[in-house]
């Protein structure tokens, strides 16, 4: 468990960053993908940069699905 995300905050922050979602059959937290974003910008660790190029492909996807 941490107590705080880079990137996004505190427990609370990282909550208003977070959706639910149902894993396995219990109720987790899960960062938004704009937090797991921010999270991986500021980790700055080479496998956290290598796969930002993906998800800001998808958060793209995602905004012009929802433009539509």
């Amino acid at each position: 468990m941490l107590g705080e995300v880079d990137g996004v905050g505190n427990f609370e922050q990282v909550n208003k960053e977070s959706i639910s979602a149902k894993l396995y059959g219990c109720d987790v937290l899960l960062l938004t993908l704009e937090g797991l974003i921010k999270a991986k910008k500021a980790a700055g660790r080479t496998k956290d940069l290598l796969v930002l190029p993906e998800l800001e492909a998808l958060r793209e996807m995602l905004s012009e699905t929802n433009e539509e």
